[in-house]
């Protein structure tokens, strides 16, 4: 699996997301904060993008390929 770099342009964007190639991870805002999605279930609540993005980054690293 990929991983996505992003530039600082698409981190300032308001209401940015991000999603993983595979469509199985999701970071979506929610308020002021973001909501990261896993098939479906929530599974963490991050205080901004580049914090959920190394969430998803570190879960992508611990799964067996």
């Amino acid at each position: 699996m990929a991983i996505v770099k992003f530039t600082a342009a698409q981190e300032d964007e308001p209401y940015a997301s991000y999603v993983t190639p595979d469509r199985s991870w999701a970071a979506i805002p929610y308020g002021e904060r973001y909501i990261i999605i896993h098939n479906g279930q929530q599974v963490h609540l991050s205080n901004t993008l580049a914090t959920a993005k190394n969430y998803i980054i570190k879960e992508l690293r611990k799964r067996p390929k």
